[in-house]
């Protein structure tokens, strides 16, 4: 009977031996570096959802901060247009008129009369020659 090959006698990992339940045997190490792999794998998972997590949570908060932002533009062009309105009705005339009697106690004035010089003559337009006592002879 001839001698069984040294490759016979040792389990092959490629071919591999069955071990319970029909699936190939595993060797320790080779276990220890697949359990090492998926438990890497399982933390990178993991750093990255609570990574997405977190950048979840920026943004959400960034929004509120937008949100805020929005909400004041809105109520200072709502305040704008109603300044605007309140200056074009402060600048008509007759609110103009109004507030100078109402506020400020102002009156129209009377209607301008127009004076007419009498028609006598009070002087002549001629020098009058005038002597001093000194001028006398």
């Amino acid at each position: 009977m001839p001698a069984p090959s040294v490759s016979a006698a040792t389990p092959s990992r490629s071919r591999g031996v069955r071990g319970r339940g029909g699936r190939p045997a595993v060797v320790p190490q080779q276990r220890m570096r697949r359990m090492s792999f998926a438990m890497w794998m399982v933390a990178a998972l993991f750093v990255l959802l609570v990574a997405a997590a977190g950048l979840q949570i920026r943004l959400i908060s960034g929004q509120g901060d937008l949100d805020r932002l929005e909400q004041r533009i809105e109520d200072a062009q709502v305040r704008q247009f109603n300044l605007r309105q309140q200056e074009a009705m402060l600048r008509s005339p007759a609110q103009i008129s109004q507030i100078a009697a109402n506020d400020l106690g102002m009156v129209h004035a009377a209607p301008p009369v127009m004076v007419a010089a009498p028609p006598r003559v009070l002087g002549t337009a001629e020098p009058q020659v005038t002597t001093t006592p000194d001028d006398a002879p």
